[in-house]
């Protein structure tokens, strides 16, 4: 049985501009890179990025005792309105990528609505499942 679902829908391209698409969106994005920015870690470390990067995740005070999938249908409602405007900014690769916390069997059923909205969405769903634990919590 699934406890809590994470949902993130990451984004970036060559040209893609985090700024531009918050900007037309109001979304608050996470872990943002513009290209140009310089690198602070890694064997690139002060070099600029030769692409731009942003992650859209749910807002933190999510009622998530109340139903494990709101999280996802966060992202979901939030991104499928706005698409045109990530290709538009300048994202090339974009994908809806979930964690599944779970206990006991992994067994995941989604209803036929949701199922269809990630669809529309047009892009890569990534699932990874993991052990439920209390620093998950």
């Amino acid at each position: 049985m699934f406890k809590r679902i994470d949902a993130t829908c990451y984004m970036t391209g060559d040209k893609f501009s985090p700024e531009l698409l918050q900007q037309k969106t109001n979304w608050q994005l996470q872990s943002i890179s513009e290209v140009g920015d310089v690198r602070t870690l890694g064997p690139s470390k002060g070099k600029p990025l030769t692409y731009g990067a942003a992650e859209l995740r749910p807002p933190d005070d999510l009622p998530y005792d109340d139903d494990v999938e709101i999280g996802l249908h966060w992202v979901v409602n939030a991104v499928l309105p706005f698409k045109k405007y990530i290709i538009e900014c300048g994202a090339d690769y974009v994908y809806l990528d979930i964690a599944v916390y779970f206990e006991g069997q992994c067994n995941l059923a989604f209803e036929p609505e949701l199922i269809k909205k990630i669809a529309a969405l047009d892009m890569p769903f990534w699932i990874s499942c993991y052990e439920y634990d209390d620093e998950v919590r």
